[in-house]
């Protein structure tokens, strides 16, 4: 049995949004390093590890067996959330999905619709798509942070259910609460996202939508603002 598990920079900044002493469901689990560590750094006391597939619900039966956290960890072949009922979870992570296929496993699972329920959300894509189906759905996001892996940067959050469809701004889609943690990879994640914006302006421009171009306009100056101040 091997000692322990490491993390990458994406599942690290995930599991730094985990408030741990309960149980936690993973959703896409995948090889369920995420689970094991935090069970391993005595973060929560148990988990579910959730996939989809057979293939990698397989890989984290291994990763499982490896560590000897057979009565800690469970495994379940499962759609989305589809086999996991409200009262055996605290905290539900979301990660390595994209943002669309994230955001339709939380409308359709309304036991998440509780103040007592924690969301940790590591979205592959589609992170504007996310903030505002969370936003749209009542839910708070509470913190967001960045972090580079590779060549790409990726966005981790976690949000409660307030039942408060709080006002943004369009620009919130695009900008999130990473103006509360402005470090470098935030900053280079919000220039993705302004370049975006610049070539859905241009497509505007072209199309002679200035209505689009003026909306547009107006989101753009808000990511620069936060970028540059």
């Amino acid at each position: 049995m091997q000692r322990s598990i490491s993390l990458s920079g994406r599942l690290l900044i995930t599991a730094q949004f985990v408030k741990g002493g309960g149980t936690l469901a993973d959703v896409g689990t995948d090889h369920a390093y995420l689970p094991v560590w935090l069970i391993q750094q005595e973060i929560v006391d148990k988990a579910i590890a959730c996939d989809i597939r057979e293939k990698p619900l397989n890989n984290a039966r291994e990763t499982v067996k490896r560590f000897n956290l057979e009565d800690r960890i469970s495994l379940r072949l499962s759609d989305g959330l589809d086999a996991v009922s409200a009262d055996e979870a605290d905290e539900i992570v979301f990660a390595g999905m994209g943002g669309t296929l994230i955001s339709d496993i939380i409308r359709r699972t309304p036991w998440l619709k509780n103040k007592d329920k924690h969301l940790v959300i590591q979205p592959q894509t589609r992170v504007e798509e996310l903030r505002c189906t969370l936003s749209d759905g009542g839910y708070e996001i509470l913190g967001e942070k960045a972090v580079f892996e590779g060549k790409r940067v990726y966005v981790a959050m976690h949000a409660v259910y307030s039942g408060i469809n709080h006002f943004r701004p369009p620009s919130f889609a695009y900008i999130g609460r990473l103006s509360d943690n402005l470090d470098d990879s935030a900053i280079q994640h919000l220039k993705k996202q302004a370049k975006v914006i610049t070539m859905k302006i241009k497509g505007c421009r072209n199309s002679g939508d200035e209505q689009g171009v003026g909306q547009l306009s107006k989101i753009l100056e808000d990511i620069n603002e936060v970028i540059y101040g």
